[in-house]
């Protein structure tokens, strides 16, 4: 019973580790009437592909240190300016009322069944690097090996086959 215990947390660790989930970095004003236009679209492709998209959501009319990271993004992408509501995914910036529900579903749709590793813009790591198909799988590996959660999952891998490699030698 123990084993089995084990063994399907592993299971469910690595699966957890592998899973990709496509980041979407949304910036929006408390007050701004164009941002509440774009909420109920949020709303409802969160849960149409929830488990496969997660929506970072940022406050920027209040919040000094979202109204940082947003010029952050805007440097990314090479925008001098913009307003809210705006949208990062992979590569893309979107603004407006009208540019976010109209493009967004199209872009999530493009992208999450697509085997793209690209690295988007976050609070750690606001430099953007597509790793381009061509790429060799060490870079890939790396790429996944940054996350802290990984190598956490990673440690607990190797706890746990030591374990069971420990218990058969001793029999």
């Amino acid at each position: 019973m123990n084993r089995y215990f084990i063994l399907l947390t592993l299971v469910l660790l690595i699966s957890l580790t592998f899973s990709q989930v496509l980041e979407i970095y949304y910036f929006y004003g408390e007050t701004c009437p164009h941002c509440s236009k774009v909420k109920p679209t949020l709303d409802i492709l969160e849960q149409k592909y929830e488990g496969e998209i997660a929506i970072h959501r940022y406050e920027v009319y209040k919040n000094s240190d979202n109204q940082a990271l947003f010029k952050e993004f805007l440097k990314t992408q090479n925008k001098t300016s913009s307003g809210v509501p705006a949208l990062f995914v992979l590569d893309k910036f979107l603004v407006g009322s009208k540019q976010i529900p109209d493009s967004l579903e199209d872009i999530i749709i493009a992208n999450i069944d697509s085997d793209k590793n690209t690295v988007v813009p976050s609070e750690e790591n606001i430099i953007v690097n597509e790793i381009k198909e061509s790429d060799d799988t060490i870079v890939e590996i790396w790429g996944v090996l940054q996350n802290p959660f990984v190598l956490l999952v990673m440690v607990l891998i190797l706890i746990v086959i030591s374990y069971f490699i420990y218990n058969k030698s001793k029999k």
